[in-house]
């Protein structure tokens, strides 16, 4: 993306994101001023102290609350989860990894020396000790905006730039068709305007995994090894679903060895000993998981408990059978239509894009189908090469772009009004 057309291109995904992003600050203040509190359905979870300006609160609902309880007071957060219908255990904070509190945090602390952060009036539900210095408040809710949405634009920028560098590849007998400028631009409209998008805005982890997720594979498509790893093990300090990124890397690497000139220059190891640093965010915290709470897997186990056992691909579908409803958590017909979505574009990226995307999406996708359909939309938002192989077909069809357009919007509109008023969204 250079000169005067790259500008142009990078003009238009900004004035996408802006479209998208400023629908869902309407409905999100619709939500607000429409619709009853829906937060006492969550008053038996973990909550934050403190509430901030209707602008940013509406951002930081459900697990947004342990994002910010941990960037504020770190992992021990026993008093905060005593007390509480939900049976929490002392170590249930750790099912969610360090990277994105330990940025919130840091971004908070330089946020507060601005003094109109500092002004922003915020409701705290319980005292302040005065002698506590911890950033909370409006300049941590400011934070985690923050932190989500700059993710949310890098993400975009390389999607924008994998979607036109790296095109699929296209049926038998189908033409090029439009300009791999355009069908890059769609693939980023099928991002933002895919309903549990929200979450990329919101004060969650998703878009900075799926910032490092998508900044691995060009790392990986320009053999640069080291910096690949290094990706990944930021992702897999972000979430679980970051250590996936270490099967994509082995498969580039294999792919690099074969493809590799005869009497090239260079150690042929030398891509493989920098597999163990994709581990090596999700090592550290279990590390520090065994340390202080006596469990290196503890964040494994409350996985299990919150989600259920693992069985076949098919047990999510068969446990919306027993109790279906509109929305909820396990029997969700919203994410039932949504994995329903995720799956069909996963097959069609398996056969048109590179092999390594193809498996990432699938060992994204599929998994989570093991134990429930709960918050399922918004996990799939890591399977990037989805999006991409939407775009190339979006950017064909104007007519069908509309209609995804318009309904992504309106699930959209309705998904971020429940969240903001307190509503389970995902």
């Amino acid at each position: 993306m250079t000169g005067r057309g790259g500008f142009r291109t990078l003009g238009a995904l900004l004035l996408i994101y802006i479209v998208s992003r400023g629908l869902l600050v309407a409905a999100g203040m619709s939500g607000f001023a429409l619709l009853p509190s829906g937060r006492t359905l969550s008053a038996g979870n973990v909550q934050r102290s403190w509430a901030g300006p209707r602008a940013l609160e509406m951002w930081a609902r459900w697990d947004s609350e342990w994002y910010l309880l941990i960037a504020e007071r770190g992992y021990h957060l026993e008093e905060s989860m005593s007390g509480r219908r939900v049976a929490y255990e002392p170590a249930d904070a750790t099912g969610f990894f360090p990277l994105y509190p330990i940025l919130t945090r840091q971004v908070a602390r330089a946020l507060e020396w601005i003094p109109a952060v500092r002004s922003l009036a915020t409701a705290p539900f319980t005292p302040r000790d005065p002698t506590d210095t911890t950033p909370r408040g409006a300049a941590l809710l400011l934070a985690g905006v923050l932190v989500s949405n700059t993710a949310l634009l890098g993400s975009l920028v390389l999607l924008l730039d994998r979607a036109g560098s790296a095109p699929s590849r296209p049926r038998p007998g189908e033409s090029g068709g439009k300009s791999p400028e355009r069908a890059a631009l769609f693939a980023c409209v099928a991002l933002l305007f895919f309903p549990p998008s929200i979450f990329l805005s919101a004060v969650y982890a998703e878009s900075l995994l799926l910032f490092l997720t998508i900044l691995c594979f060009r790392f990986l498509s320009g053999g640069r090894w080291l910096a690949a790893a290094m990706a990944g093990a930021l992702a897999s300090a972000t979430k679980p679903t970051g250590l996936l990124l270490l099967v994509p890397a082995v498969l580039t690497m294999a792919r690099s060895r074969v493809d590799r000139p005869e009497g090239s220059r260079g150690s042929w190891l030398a891509p493989w000993v920098t597999l163990p640093l994709y581990g090596a965010g999700a090592a550290g915290f279990s590390l520090y998981c065994g340390q202080a709470f006596g469990d290196p897997l503890s964040w494994l186990h409350r996985q299990d408990r919150w989600r259920g056992p693992l069985s076949g691909p098919w047990r999510a579908f068969t446990r919306w059978a027993e109790s279906p409803r509109v929305h909820g958590s396990h029997g969700s017909t919203v994410e039932l239509i949504l994995a329903i979505f995720v799956l069909t574009w996963l097959l069609i990226s398996f056969w048109r894009r590179p092999a390594a995307e193809g498996i990432l999406a699938g060992l994204v996708a599929v998994p989570p189908l093991c134990s429930t359909l709960w918050s399922y939309g918004r996990l799939s938002l890591q399977a990037f090469p989805i999006f991409i192989t939407l775009g190339e077909v979006l950017a064909r069809r104007p007519k069908l772009a509309a209609v995804y357009v318009a309904i992504g919007a309106a699930g959209s509109a309705v998904l971020m009004a429940y969240f903001a008023a307190g509503f389970w969204a995902g």
